[in-house]
């Protein structure tokens, strides 16, 4: 089952991976190649996951699929999971205040404080993360922990919200699919 990182990594060393999908089946059809027993010897799934997803030193790099090609060796594995770190390193957004996330893909963590998140994607908002808006077309997959999310408005979509997370206000068109806190 694809989670949260997934990527294609192609025979010649290319990563396919991208901040709107951690599905394998769209990543493997956005790269036009297929999904036959022949092409799945020119790509292997992988997915560059932790337990913990706010600490970067924690993700290892998985492979997802049964069989796998000789030629992703070693060498290939280490590379591609040098390159999937640097990625997830970037999306995590941990200390400091940030006036806007717009596009792209997150994890709101630590004490960072983050004014608003516009249409992106954004895969937990925990610890003790502050947001004061979310809207436009943002989705939220998990606001847990002791995270706060002063209001969710636009067309925003959150997928879960779990443990002492806090959420002020909803407006707009926004959607909460599963609320699962303490207490509520």
């Amino acid at each position: 089952m694809c989670q949260f990182k997934s990527a294609i990594v192609l025979r010649n060393g290319d990563v396919q991976w991208s901040p709107f999908t951690d599905s394998h089946e769209d990543l493997i059809n956005i790269a036009g190649l297929a999904d036959t027993e022949l092409g799945r010897r020119q790509f292997v799934r992988v997915e560059y996951k932790s337990h913990d997803v706010t600490d970067i030193e924690k993700y290892k790099l998985v492979i997802d699929q049964d069989e796998v090609p000789d030629w992703f060796d070693e060498k290939m594995r280490e590379r591609t999971s040098d390159f999937l770190r640097g990625i997830v390193e970037r999306m995590i957004i941990s200390t400091g205040t940030h006036k806007i996330l717009i596009g792209g893909q997150y994890i709101v963590c630590g004490d960072a404080r983050v004014k608003s998140i516009k249409t992106a994607n954004v895969v937990y908002i925990c610890g003790s993360a502050t947001v004061k808006y979310i809207g436009g077309s943002a989705t939220v997959m998990n606001i847990c922990g002791s995270a706060t999310v002063e209001y969710i408005g636009g067309s925003a979509t959150v997928m879960n919200i779990c443990g002492s997370a806090t959420v002020g206000y909803i407006g707009g068109s926004a959607r909460i699919l599963n609320d699962d806190r303490e207490g509520e």
